[in-house]
Formats: C-alpha cells, sequence, structure tokens
C-alpha cells in the first residue's frame, strides 16, 4: 500500500566525517542511501509520499510530503537530497 513517509536528515558539522574509513562522508552515505530508497519505494508504491526535514541548530521542511508518481516529483526529492552540501566536519570551520 502507500505511505507517508518522512525523511529526517541529520545536516550537523559530524557529517561531514569519514564514514567507517571509506572516502565518502556520512552526508554523503546518507543522500546516496536516500536516494535509492526513493528509488525503490516509487518502483514498488508510486502512490507513496516522501518529505524531507533536515536539522542541525534548527530544523526545516526541505520539500514537503511529495508523491513518487512522477519522474519530475522523484527529481524534486533528489534534488531536495543534492542541497545538502558539503559540510565541515565537527570542530573543523
Amino acid at each position: 500500500g502507500a505511505a507517508d513517509v518522512v525523511l529526517v536528515i541529520d545536516r550537523s558539522g559530524s557529517m561531514g566525517e569519514r564514514y567507517d574509513g571509506s572516502r565518502q562522508t556520512k552526508m554523503e552515505v546518507l543522500k546516496d542511501t536516500a536516494k535509492d530508497f526513493i528509488t525503490q519505494l516509487s518502483a514498488q508504491s508510486p502512490a507513496s509520499q516522501v518529505s524531507v526535514v533536515s536539522y542541525a541548530s534548527d530544523s526545516k521542511t526541505n520539500i514537503g510530503l511529495t508523491s513518487l508518481d512522477t519522474q519530475e516529483n522523484i527529481q524534486s526529492l533528489n534534488r531536495a537530497l543534492i542541497s545538502f552540501g558539503p559540510v565541515a566536519p565537527h570542530g573543523q570551520i
């Protein structure tokens, strides 16, 4: 069935750290995983909706509930995820 999903993204400085010794930062891994999730959910349940909310010292709705029934909507969600640029590791500015 259809689902309403809110992806809550940590955009604090710690997300700029390397993920478990990999070349990618935690934020890069999170964005890749979130995009994969959206792709899989849209294939299995195109009537579902996804929203992206982020937080650090404040919270923000990056994109409200968006249906997965069109490629354009999926691209809008992916753009919302891409908007999280490189994050300086905690304590480094």
